[in-house]
């Protein structure tokens, strides 16, 4: 009847024991019972969860043991009269965001902009909500992928703005390890993680892009820790931080996985290294995408 609601998937998780996509509830919602819906969800969780076992405390465990079928009639009685999905589908790949794109409001474009690894410093954040006011509709949006959205820029404004000094550092196209590279906070803030996630991926993707051609982005998740909170599973690479022995001694290094994708036929990675020291992960992330992604060596022009 067209009105926009969404469909309720439940039990998405990524962890040290389980690694999961969620799964749908045959429940279809309005958009104004969303917090409705969540508040029942996570009440549920919160009265009958886990709290003995600390490994065992992830919805998802809970959600086996009393089945979808089972929860579903749980959140109905919460919640009230479920109305069956009619069919909601994960059946397209995450888009393309960067660049100037136009919206579906006529003479309106949105600019998608790329953030290194997902780092903003307060005068960033300034500078954007500057651009924000002056070329767009004084609003900023972010990302999944940890880049950035300036909506409504009109047509007459996109020449200007594309000018603006902040694109040489937050660019419009970024090259093409850079595009797809995302990671967790590290070790630099977060007392769980066991590698520098943040500076490693960066200085990675830039050694990378200065020897590498990719025919289309790849999606490489960083993440500090089996917590996953940099969705490593879910990257066509992921490299999930540990510690490895070496000559030296203990050195941060990197679990690998391979083959993590989205959208139609979601997949979760699969390890296929352990315990790479970090002063390998280049020549191994080079070998890999070479491998399976199509990436050649950079061709230099003779002066």
């Amino acid at each position: 009847d067209g009105v926009l609601g969404f469909g309720v998937w439940v039990g998405g998780v990524l962890s040290s024991v389980l690694n999961a996509y969620a799964v749908p509830l045959n429940a279809w919602i309005p958009l104004d019972q969303a917090c409705r819906m969540t508040e029942a969800v996570c009440g549920l969780w919160r009265d009958n969860g886990e709290r003995s076992k600390r490994p065992k405390g992830r919805f998802r465990f809970y959600l086996d043991a009393v089945g979808v079928e089972g929860f579903r009639a749980m959140v109905e009685e919460r919640f009230g009269p479920l109305e069956p999905d009619p069919g909601s589908v994960f059946n397209q790949q995450p888009r393309n965001l960067y660049g100037i794109q136009p919206q579906k409001q006529p003479g309106l474009n949105v600019a998608g902009l790329h953030v290194p690894v997902g780092r903003l410093n307060c005068g960033a954040m300034q500078e954007l909500a500057r651009l924000s006011r002056i070329y767009g509709c004084s609003e900023v949006r972010f990302t999944e992928d940890q880049n950035a959205l300036i909506p409504g820029i009109p047509d007459h404004k996109v020449e200007a703005f594309t000018a603006e000094p902040f694109l040489q550092r937050y660019p419009l196209h970024p090259r093409g390890v850079a595009a797809g590279t995302v990671s967790c906070t590290g070790s630099n803030y977060c007392g769980f993680a066991l590698t520098n996630t943040k500076d490693q991926a960066m200085a990675t993707a830039e050694a990378l892009d200065e020897t590498l051609d990719l025919p289309q982005e790849v999606k490489i998740h960083w993440t500090g820790c089996p917590n996953s909170c940099g969705q490593a599973y879910m990257g066509a690479i992921g490299l999930t931080g540990t510690k490895a022995k070496t000559d030296q001694g203990m050195v941060e290094a990197y679990d690998i996985t391979l083959g993590g994708s989205q959208g139609a036929q979601p997949s979760l990675g699969e390890l296929v290294r352990k315990r790479v020291p970090k002063s390998e992960v280049n020549a191994a992330l080079k070998k890999l995408l070479m491998e399976h992604y199509g990436a050649t060596p950079k061709t230099t022009t003779a002066a």
